[in-house]
């Protein structure tokens, strides 16, 4: 087998976090071997569609080679779970408006980053706190902040977590102001319109479907301006945007995205990330250097059976 080229500072995080290690911490497998071990475990699932055993050594070459050469990496819970544990990196979860739901909900969340993945979820469908008597959605984000960072993952870190909430939920204030969390906020079509012709829009129940109170769109879009200046980022849902792209609307809307937003998904679905080396997807002609596509759909194509 040949020696995989890394940098000493790949090598170091490679056997803090991925490699193999027996009961002492000690490391007791190679690049290589968590490249091969990856590449067969991944090709193992060619035999729930009738591949041949040759098939299934060709698509392990092919997996290993991708990564050998650098060319593609999966995500840390392919690298780390691999063999042992799902191999999914990110899970939204549904949230009901019911105190058995939520508790269910932050369960499933702190076994998931125990697992190596992170979550998302929306706390849209839950009624809106009142003081003294009900708990509002912010103070459900810090319970899961709270479960989840009770768990840390191999190598030390923190799960990531994502809490949204409808720009148009009546605890949307209170969710703006929270500090702390990874926070999203999904902006619907009305709102924009009504930031557009600087008009008020409605909070609304999501229990009883009535109108609670009205607000100045801009002042709303405002604090969240002012929030992203403050924190440094911001994340946006743009719910019914994505909404109108659900391939599968008849199963249900969707409410919610992955830890960092790069994947709206459905309740219980589940997503795997990687990333294609493009500094590899080059080729010279005419002494210039460009985009080999004809390489990076080869590599693509092949990264997808991860």
């Amino acid at each position: 087998m040949e020696k995989i080229d890394l940098t000493d500072n790949a090598i170091r995080m490679l056997e803090k976090r991925y490699l193999e290690k027996d009961g002492s911490g000690k490391v007791k497998e190679t690049v290589e071997e968590i490249f091969l071990r990856l590449a067969k475990n991944v090709a193992s699932a060619e035999r729930l569609y009738g591949a041949a055993k040759e098939e299934i050594k060709a698509k392990e070459e092919e997996f290993y080679e991708i990564m050998a050469s650098l060319e593609f990496l999966p995500d840390s819970s392919i690298l780390m779970g691999t063999g042992e544990r799902p191999l999914s990196a990110c899970f939204v979860l549904p949230l009901e408006d019911s105190i058995e739901s939520v508790f269910e909900a932050a369960k499933d969340a702190a076994i998931i980053h125990g697992l190596g993945g992170g979550t998302g979820f929306s706390f849209s469908k839950l009624r809106p706190g009142r003081e003294g008597v009900l708990s509002n959605s912010a103070s459900f984000m810090k319970l899961f902040e709270a479960a989840t960072g009770a768990v840390k993952q191999e190598g030390g870190q923190r799960g990531a977590n994502i809490g949204l909430l409808r720009i148009d939920h009546p605890d949307i204030l209170e969710f703006i102001s929270l500090r702390g969390g990874n926070l999203s906020f999904g902006l619907t079509d009305k709102f924009m319109e009504a930031v557009s012709e600087d008009k008020e829009y409605s909070l609304i129940d999501p229990v009883s479907k009535k109108s609670l109170r009205r607000l100045k769109a801009r002042v709303v879009f405002s604090k969240l301006l002012q929030l992203a200046c403050k924190r440094g980022k911001l994340s946006i849902i743009f719910l019914d945007r994505i909404n109108k792209d659900n391939p599968t609307p008849k199963i249900g809307r969707i409410e919610a995205v992955s830890p960092y937003g790069e994947q709206p998904l459905l309740p219980y679905e589940f997503c795997s990330f990687g990333a294609i080396n493009l500094s590899k997807m080059t080729t010279k002609v005419s002494g210039k250097i460009k985009i080999d596509y004809q390489k990076l759909a080869k590599v693509a194509e092949t990264a997808v059976g991860f």
